[in-house]
């Protein structure tokens, strides 16, 4: 009987140390060294955390539209704000319109914003965030085209990586089912204002990703980045040197893949949905009192001469035209611009080489600080 009792009694010892036992160390230690990383991260300046990697690395640029926007929230928006497409982006070499800006007015910010495949709907979404900031930019230059208004398809994914909650809640009633699939990417945004591990994590998986890349074929070395005020890539060495005098693609085919962005089968006057997002971006940009110039970036002329044949130039300005009316956004189509661009001056049917990019940006500067310099006229 004794011995019986005894047996009994130490079974609860037995399960109160196997409680204990029980306590989670390892999702304990697993949470202390997620903090500590973030602590670390905080230490880091922003610019050193931002992916900005070459286009071979990925074909997604999503990446450069993240980091738009992660510069414009580390640094606050530049004076003057260059926003646009890839023609922007290449057609403007930012050292020399830093240079030629500075001579005039020596403490001038300058940011290109531009980021490839926009189109006025992600243009309006990038412009919305700039005029969120606390201290929104004083001039937006925007560089627009044809291309720009050629599609009915809204670009929802891109627009999304610049909105926060406020901004999802007023689209998503227009938006249907689409705004589910982009919620992700709004929450991810809202956390990243607090954790630096998510709102960064492009640049964390590229640094882990180096010491194993080239075993694999990969190329993430950074490439220039404008928005800092770096020359592009497609400008650097020999490769900014390419024209159309000596094509190494055929003209013939360089414009029949420039046709696909155009929708030549749709009527010549531009998309409904691309034309009320210029229309809400110019209507933002007004209500926030700052200046702003629309500038129709150059095509070759070989891409020139079938817009027009089309009508889709005449109607694309026609358009613009009617936008800005009783507003004090200024609109400069190519017509109206000195700079007249030759074979030599473009490596594709729509993008500058470098000789092309310095003589445009030359010429930016001298409207840019005159549009600078002016008050708004209303």
């Amino acid at each position: 009987m004794a011995a019986t009792s005894s047996t009994s009694n130490s079974e609860p010892k037995s399960s109160a140390s196997n409680a204990g036992a029980g306590l989670p160390w390892a999702f304990v230690l697993a949470i202390l060294i997620v903090i500590a990383f973030e602590i670390f991260l905080r230490t880091r300046p922003p610019h050193e955390l931002i992916a900005y990697p070459e286009l071979a690395a990925s074909d997604d640029q999503t990446v450069t539209y993240k980091a738009v926007r992660q510069t414009i929230a580390a640094d606050g928006p530049a004076d003057v704000a260059l926003i646009g497409s890839s023609q922007m982006r290449e057609g403007v070499s930012m050292p020399v319109l830093i240079d030629a800006l500075h001579q005039s007015h020596r403490n001038l910010t300058v940011a290109n914003y531009a980021t490839r495949g926009a189109r006025a709907d992600a243009m309006q979404a990038a412009v919305q965030f700039l005029l969120h900031q606390k201290t929104p930019p004083k001039l937006i230059v925007i560089g627009l085209s044809v291309r720009d208004l050629r599609t009915q398809d809204i670009d929802w994914p891109r627009l999304a990586i610049f909105w926060d909650a406020g901004d999802w809640l007023t689209e998503a009633p227009a938006m249907g089912w689409p705004a589910t699939d982009v919620l992700p990417t709004v929450i991810r945004n809202e956390a990243g204002k607090i954790v630096r591990t998510l709102a960064y994590r492009d640049q964390l998986a590229i640094d882990l990703a180096s010491p194993i890349a080239p075993i694999f074929g990969l190329n993430i070395d950074r490439e220039g980045n404008p928005i800092l005020g770096e020359q592009t890539s497609q400008h650097a060495g020999g490769r900014g040197l390419r024209d159309l005098i000596n094509p190494r693609i055929a003209p013939r085919r360089m414009l029949a893949m420039a046709r696909q962005s155009y929708a030549y089968a749709e009527p010549a006057k531009p998309s409904e949905p691309l034309t009320r997002r210029l229309q809400t971006m110019i209507r933002q940009i007004e209500s926030a009192g700052v200046k702003a110039v629309i500038v129709q970036m150059p095509v070759a002329d070989y891409l020139e001469n079938e817009l027009e044949k089309r009508g889709l130039n005449k109607a694309f300005d026609r358009s613009v035209n009617s936008l800005i009316a009783g507003t004090s956004v200024r609109y400069i189509p190519t017509a109206s611009q000195p700079f007249k661009p030759t074979h030599a001056h473009f490596t594709d049917m729509q993008h500058f080489n470098r000789p092309g990019a310095e003589a445009f940006s030359q010429w930016l500067a001298t409207e840019i600080g005159t549009a600078y310099s002016t008050p708004v006229s209303r």
